[in-house]
């Protein structure tokens, strides 16, 4: 008898199809599964027609997911039988247990065919101010997130990380300087708020903190006083943000602005740098390493499998400490164990003066360079990145984190990019570069014949892999390289130019200033073969979870305006609403949604506007309704 608690991991989320449950799918479920959503957070709901969550999840998705559903709320530490929800009494149990992730975030432990599954979902064991404390579970099998699975990834304890933030907010005070504290409008900047509780500070709070923060005070909790943005009367305050989009246009609006990333990436080298912030502070509404080892051994599983982050690195540590890991939708490496593995680097970490300080290089090694912020060599190290793992979900978290960090007027040209086209969106003229310009330019650039041009092709195949080994070696320093917003105009001067002569000798001097691996992926933008398995379905789900936006909504966006660049614009300003049919631009093609009428068909030329800005109003006489 096959087991019931046996699941499938894709859409995301874990399927258990004897069960007709899902445990927190991205895609919409609507084949009349029950759905548990663990907590709020966008990459964790969907439009799902029928759900399982607790109260405050459910207050808090329903102001960021409209739509109707089933709604299933089961409270902490009751366990319910399946017949409650509808499915055959008996088949399963379930109970909600806290992950102290975000407010209502939840952990599910499942009973099934006599044995036992707990789902973490996002958690933190370490006690916060704005979410219930985390209460894990016995089980059978273990289903955890490990964002932070490497071992150099232990925060400092919190009062240090506020002791660090509070300082840096009065030293921007006292300097007459506005201090912006930038974290997630769900969870980060509530646990922001309450850490400012004990300061007496000032606060304001963003229209996008402040509309959550509402929710939070509605359902019991209690904030210090604070009052709404206002970029007239922001002297004096600490003013809570959202990051991307939001901070590059409060720093418009406060030129005297001082600026704070407040996340667990902060224990990163060059954090600051590519966020380009003044400081970066290690709080994090995740398990760090040490409370990851912790949560496998409260639950005491037999089996475990990991989710996210470094799933892959955490399952070969617990395999090191005897435990039966795997991580999910990953594909791992044979392991040859012929000897001890080598035991991972350690770190000491701690906060001083504003950002974290982390060792984790060992005395003989040689300093690792820090891209500079909004670089071609940070372009090309996200690319690796990405091009390194398996798992799609990995793939798109990599890309929203850097998206996410973009200064706002160079991120449509890096969306349009990692989608395949160098051009510089809809209409604009194509570049003109041929393949012999390339070529010639890149060996020109090397100070090399195209006989060795050709050998080297003929071994990779590949155009961008190609460049990369005729500059293998090649170094450029930082201040040499090309800056995003300088490669963008330089790009934007090929179509102009008359002569393939011309285009020869700019492609020549392009690429001297850049370094193997900055050519191997400038090469490889320039012909639109990025080959780091990206479609443009995973930068949509890319430029949604970077702004906290529905991936529907980023998707409807880019078939209307024809263009994803454009589209991340909208949704670096939660401004998505905003698409609209543009005349005499086509719309791209997606996957079609079910309508019951035309009428509802034509509904979606809403937006559409003239020329002269007038709305267009479409009047649509169903003639030909019951017609088969």
């Amino acid at each position: 008898m096959p087991d019931p608690l046996q699941f499938q991991y894709h859409r995301g989320g874990l399927h258990f199809p004897a069960l007709g449950l899902w445990m927190d799918p991205h895609e919409p479920v609507r084949d009349g599964s029950l759905s548990f959503v663990s907590h709020a957070h966008s990459d964790h709901t969907g439009q799902h027609s029928e759900v399982l969550f607790t109260e405050p999840t459910r207050r808090l998705m329903r102001s960021r997911i409209s739509g109707e559903r089933v709604e299933h709320v089961l409270a902490f530490g009751d366990e319910a039988d399946s017949g409650r929800f509808g499915r055959p009494p008996g088949s399963f149990r379930i109970k909600l247990t806290p992950a102290g992730h975000i407010l209502g975030s939840a952990m599910a432990r499942i009973e099934a065919g006599g044995g036992s599954l707990l789902y973490t979902g996002d958690f933190k064991l370490r006690r916060g101010l704005s979410a219930e404390p985390c209460e894990p579970l016995p089980a059978d099998v273990l289903v955890m997130e490990t964002t932070y699975g490497r071992p150099h990834y232990r925060f400092p304890s919190t009062d240090e990380v506020v002791a660090s933030v509070l300082r840096f907010c009065r030293e921007a005070l006292d300097n007459d300087e506005v201090p912006v504290l930038l974290g997630y409008s769900l969870g980060k900047s509530q646990e922001i708020l309450c850490s400012l509780a004990r300061a007496g500070l000032p606060v304001m709070l963003h229209s996008a903190v402040a509309t959550l923060t509402r929710i939070y005070a509605d359902l019991g909790f209690a904030f210090p006083d604070w009052s709404d943005w206002n970029p007239r009367k922001a002297a004096g305050h600490v003013l809570v943000a959202p990051p991307g989009g939001t901070a590059q246009d409060l720093r418009r609006r406060l030129p005297q602005a001082r600026t704070a990333t407040l996340t667990g990436w902060a224990l990163d080298s060059g954090s600051r740098f590519r966020s380009g912030t003044d400081a970066s502070f290690p709080m994090s509404d995740h398990a760090d390493f040490p409370d990851l080892v912790e949560m496998v051994q409260r639950v005491a599983p037999k089996r475990i499998h990991t989710l996210h982050g470094f799933a892959a690195e955490f399952a070969a540590h617990l395999r090191g400490l005897g435990w039966d890991a795997r991580p999910l939708g990953l594909e791992e490496q044979l392991e040859l164990r012929l000897a001890e593995p080598p035991a991972f680097p350690t770190s000491e970490s701690t906060v001083q003066d504003g950002q974290a300080r982390i060792d984790t290089a060992s005395p003989t090694s040689a300093p690792t360079p820090v891209a500079a912020p909004a670089s071609l060599r940070e372009v090309a190290r996200v690319c690796a990145a990405i091009r390194a793992v398996a798992s799609k979900q990995a793939k798109v978290a990599e890309l929203a984190g850097f998206l996410r960090e973009l200064p706002g007027e160079i991120l449509p040209t890096v969306v349009r990019w990692m989608c395949g086209s160098a051009t510089a969106g809809v209409g604009a003229p194509e570049l003109k570069i041929g393949w012999k310009a390339l070529q010639e330019g890149l060996c020109e650039a090397a100070g090399t014949d195209r006989a060795r041009f050709h050998r080297l092709y003929l071994v990779h195949s590949d155009t961008g892999e190609t460049a990369a080994a005729l500059f293998e070696g090649r170094r450029t320093p930082h201040s040499d390289g090309w800056t995003l917003a300088g490669l963008r105009s330089r790009l934007d001067e090929f179509p102009a130019l008359d002569s393939q002569k011309e285009r020869t000798a700019l492609l020549t001097d392009t690429f001297r200033r850049a370094d193997a691996e900055e050519i191997r992926y400038l090469v490889k933008i320039l012909t639109g073969n990025l080959r780091i398995g990206l479609k443009e379905g995973l930068v949509e789900e890319a430029v949604a979870d970077a702004f906290d936006a529905a991936p529907e909504a980023v998707r409807r966006a880019c078939m209307l305006l024809g263009d994803l660049g454009e589209a991340s614009v909208l949704a670096r300003d939660g401004r998505l609403h905003q698409a609209g049919l543009v005349p005499l631009r086509p719309v791209r093609l997606m996957l079609a949604v079910p309508e019951p009428d035309s009428l509802a068909v034509m509904g979606h030329a809403e937006g559409w506007a003239r020329p002269d800005g007038a709305p267009v109003r479409l009047q649509v006489e169903d003639k030909y309704d019951g017609i088969r």
